[in-house]
């Protein structure tokens, strides 16, 4: 173990000084070195610049004080932590190492604020606190409230005392004074004794902005939201330069050496930005139009109700010259019911992917997909998945280099050589399950730009475990079991699965906006008797570990989606290996999809096949739907299990201590179930209630029924949950009006805005004559 910092180590350095300014009591001087545990005090007319040594600077306002609680750092592996203190006043603070790849931390009186890759300034008055996010992202937790607030790029929030507001959107205006006022101006005394060379400065998401000065010993210039200047300076202090730092964001600072006060060199950069492409449909070998993107017309047939998505992106901040692999990710999706019970057939499927700088200045579009579908109610379950890039040279960009045109095909992009490779064996479609035959096919799809969702990219909070915000929850679904050892293909049931040990934590979603990466984990069982040996599963979707492929995209908190996880087994080949198994063993192949469901679109689905359901406009809880096909060895033989239209619901959850001990709630929202009726399987949806009286710790539920609308698949349920001996869990059985069938329920309370208790979800089971199974979850909102 490393010993900790001694008190007096140095950290860093006073670069830019106002006479009026003291660290420890002491006046600060040109150079000053910056120790741990050092308070810097500010008047009237005071402001310091600090440069720490992983490149993070603080820039201290007029009448401020703060505190370096905390620096370390490791210069070999570049990582460490660090903790500031802002009693009052104004700080503009600027995310090095530490910030990006480490742990920092920002407390102010009345709040600890968590920031990742970060840029924004910071003001505290009395007991208000102002957070504004220029990059990155600030996690703010009340001390005494204990409510949590994300602000994400762009936005700002205010806590006052132990109210936190919700964030709201800052204008280009407020975040552009708000970056002016703790900075050094013009006019002031002091300056840095040695030159600071190749300060880099990126005016992010900040609208034009001139440097009347023309500072540098340059002509005046003007920067525009997204350039970087890499400049060179000289003379005796920085006062002009820091006045340019006035209008610009400070990235990152190399003190190596002197240069000519003449020399200055614009190099252009890019900051975060969303962007949309509508894209042609797929076809088959006889060159006719499927409805979908991706999926052979041989695989899915039109009608019905259908929900596209456009091809949804979000680049995160990028400099051209830096040849960066993936900067941001790229997103789209559908699902389709048609017709109702065993009437209906479905589809589902996801593609993930990113726009990769190709090595020769230009980009390349590179993904894959993953999809189900059942033909019929009564039939199986078929896969479909393959990967995807754009040809050489066929993605257009615009001047800020975000694409606005491509052509994509069936020709895998190999990222680790940069290599095109023709022949992708995953690249198949499964129609004829039950059969050995498989169909490859080929697709040339074109896409275009398009209007940008509203909102899209606006809302990016850091959901992790390592921070402690990954989101729990539940599951539901229906898979069917099939030995195929030497092709024989004999059936071994259907089966239910749910949580693994009827807990939220068995479920894990987490989200990464440094890396626009997702990654879920499902820790199941199956529920119900068949003649299978599949007795539980640990199946992963995407990964945060940026050693394994991406395959999911987060864009935003309520854009997200990632297929099956897999590492490289030959990364010149591109041959992977999934992550998965089942009953500890590692699965062959696993063709798996998940996606994150909108309420619109949800409302949408249903109500295309006469479905009146009002669908949870839940505040921070998720849901969504997922589907697997898994190929895998056990005792010698081969199995498959394969389902299609399945459902998650994740969310935050409260800690015991903040579930009432009394009084009355009564919470409202959605069921959406996978459904076995003899032979056929289909999705239906129906509303609950929930009235929760907390000072006798049970829940009064009803699934449908009079006043509450339809329940799934014609029936209502009705009965009594209990809290258990961890009060944010319940659990009970509702008794349904078609004979026979009783509904298993088990949920949490989930955080809302008003409240850590605020909303709910978990996962209902039914079991009923004739081996009736349902298997979905519910969420819901106080």
């Amino acid at each position: 173990m490393a010993a900790a910092p001694a008190a007096g180590q140095v950290v860093g350095e006073a670069t830019a000084v106002n006479t009026a300014s003291k660290a420890a009591g002491r006046t600060l001087s040109l150079g000053a070195s910056i120790v741990h545990n050092e308070r810097i005090t500010t008047d009237a007319a005071g402001s310091v610049h600090v440069l720490f040594i992983d490149k993070t600077s603080l820039n201290i306002g007029h009448n401020s004080t703060v505190t370096i609680n905390k620096f370390v750092y490791n210069t070999e592996t570049k990582t460490g932590s660090s903790t500031v203190t802002v009693t009052k006043g104004l700080l503009r603070y600027v995310g090095g190492k530490t910030s990006r790849d480490g742990d920092s931390t920002v407390n102010t009186p009345t709040t600890s604020i968590g920031v990742r890759g970060y840029t924004g300034v910071f003001r505290v008055n009395g007991l208000t606190t102002e957070v504004s996010t220029i990059t990155g992202v600030a996690t703010i937790t009340n001390n005494v409230g204990g409510q949590v607030t994300t602000v994400p790029a762009g936005y700002t929030a205010v806590i006052n005392g132990t109210t936190a507001t919700p964030s709201v959107a800052a204008t280009t205006t407020t975040q552009a004074s708000a970056g002016l006022q703790p900075m050094s101006q013009q006019g002031q005394t002091g300056g840095v004794s040695r030159v600071t060379s190749n300060a880099v400065v990126t005016a992010a998401n900040i609208s034009p902005l001139t440097n009347p000065t023309g500072n540098i010993g340059q002509t005046p210039q003007t920067t525009t939201a997204g350039t970087t200047v890499v400049s060179a300076t000289g003379g005796a202090t920085n006062t002009t330069t820091d006045a340019f730092l006035t209008n610009a964001v400070q990235t990152s600072v190399d003190q190596s050496a002197t240069a000519s006060a003449a020399q200055a060199t614009v190099v252009q950069s890019f900051g975060p930005a969303p962007f949309a492409l509508s894209i042609s449909r797929c076809c088959d070998p006889n060159s006719q139009l499927s409805p979908a993107p991706f999926l052979s017309n041989l695989f899915i047939s039109p009608g019905g109700s259908t929900v596209l998505s456009s091809v949804l992106g979000y680049r995160i901040a990028a400099a051209v010259e830096d040849n960066a692999p993936a900067r941001g990710a790229i997103l789209q999706y559908g699902f389709n019911l048609n017709g109702v019970g065993s009437s209906q057939s479905s589809w589902f499927y996801v593609a993930t992917g990113s726009f990769r700088d190709d090595g020769h200045g230009g980009l390349v579009q590179q993904g894959g997909f993953s999809g189900t579908r059942r033909s019929a109610a009564s039939g199986p379950t078929n896969e479909a998945s393959g990967s995807y890039s754009s040809p050489a040279g066929t993605v257009v960009t615009d001047s800020n280099r975000l694409p606005i045109s491509a052509t994509i095909n069936d020709v895998f992009y190999n990222t680790n050589t940069g290599l095109y490779q023709p022949n992708d064996p995953n690249h198949t479609t499964d129609f004829t399950r039950g059969s050995a035959g498989s169909l490859q096919y080929t697709f040339t799809q074109v896409e275009a730009q398009t209007s940008i969702p509203t909102g899209l990219g606006g809302n990016r909070p850091t959901i992790t475990t390592a921070n402690g915000t990954a989101l729990s929850g539940y599951v539901g679904g229906i898979l069917q079991s099939q030995n195929t050892t030497n092709t024989t293909f004999v059936s071994l049931g259907t089966f239910a699965i749910g949580n693994a040990n009827s807990s939220p934590s068995d479920i894990t979603i987490q989200l990464d906006p440094t890396t626009s990466r997702v990654q879920a984990n499902f820790n199941v069982r199956r529920l119900t008797a068949a003649t299978t040996n599949f007795n539980t599963g640990q199946f992963q979707l995407g990964s945060l570990d940026t050693a394994n492929q991406a395959r999911g995209s987060y864009l935003d908190y309520d854009t997200f989606g990632a297929r099956n996880a897999a590492v490289y087994t030959n990364t010149q080949t591109g041959q992977t290996r999934a992550i998965s198994t089942v009953n500890g063993n590692p699965t062959n192949n696993n063709v798996a999809g998940l996606v994150a469901v909108k309420p619109a679109e949800a409302q949408a689905l249903f109500s295309g096949i006469g479905n009146a359901t009002t669908f949870c406009q839940c505040d921070y809880t998720r849901w969504g739907f997922w589907t697997m096909n898994l190929d895998r060895n056990q005792g010698g033989q081969s199995f498959n299990e394969f389902g299609n239209i399945q459902t998650w619901v994740a969310g935050q959850l409260p800690t015991a201590a903040e579930v009432p001990t009394s009084g009355v709630a009564t919470y409202s929202g959605h069921v959406v179930a996978t459904i076995l009726n003899g032979a056929n399987q289909y999705v239906d949806a129906g509303n609950f209630t929930n009235q929760v009286d907390f000072g006798a710790r049970t829940g009064t539920v009803r699934v449908g029924g009079a006043g509450v609308g339809p329940g799934p698949d014609g029936s209502n349920y009705s009965g009594t949950v209990n809290l258990q001996a961890d009060p944010r869990n319940f659990s009970g059985s509702l008794a349904g009006t078609v004979s026979g069938r009783l509904m298993t329920m088990n949920g949490s309370f989930f955080r809302g805005v008003a409240s850590p208790v605020g909303e709910m979800g978990g996962s209902i089971n039914v079991s009923g004559p004739g081996g009736y199974l349902a298997s979905g979850i519910f969420a819901g909102k106080r």
